[in-house]
């Protein structure tokens, strides 16, 4: 038997999601211990989903997180003006656009997770565009000043091998 959806939309804001329940309920959260606040209105639409007792067999959606703020404990200051725009499958997960602002310089980031319910292969193009150095060197001894910019290509796999969607089951007439 399987559960279908069509046509769903979500909308939140994440300054009303609390991080520590997110991690007791959601596995795939475990691991995000080091942030500290996470805001800005966020918005899924599934076209359309199919879930067995397999795990999710189909999916279909986009989702979007608009003037999003971020807090990382180990960072000097925080991650501000994010704005992601993805679209997914049961498969995989491409970032057609995501940029943030860190302290008065931007990252700007295109890329895909593939195969994350099991392996997730990573790979994209990162820009940093004039991010000062200072705020990160703060600890330090000696004093640097400057920008940093740049064009990155990136490629990992096997992130974790914990599933992400055959945790969701469903049953039904």
């Amino acid at each position: 038997s399987q559960a279908r959806l069509d046509d769903v939309r979500i909308k939140t804001d994440f300054y009303d999601v609390a991080m520590d329940r997110m991690r007791q309920s959601f596995p795939a959260f475990e691991g995000l211990e080091k942030i500290q606040k996470i805001e800005g209105p966020f918005q899924i639409v599934i076209d359309q989903a199919i879930v067995g007792k397999e795990g999710v067999l189909v999916l279909s959606g986009k989702g979007h997180w608009s003037e999003g703020n971020l807090n990382i404990a180990e960072m000097p200051v925080p991650i501000k003006k994010i704005d992601v725009q993805l679209e997914m499958s049961e498969s995989d997960i491409i970032f057609k656009k995501m940029s943030a602002q860190i302290d008065v310089g931007r990252v700007e980031l295109q890329g895909r997770v593939d195969d994350y319910p099991s392996n997730l292969k990573l790979t994209g193009d990162l820009q940093l565009k004039g991010i000062p150095i200072q705020p990160f060197v703060q600890k330090q001894e000696v004093k640097v000043e400057g920008l940093v910019n740049g064009k990155f290509d990136f490629k990992g796999k096997e992130l974790t091998t914990q599933p992400i969607l055959n945790a969701f089951q469903a049953s039904g007439m």
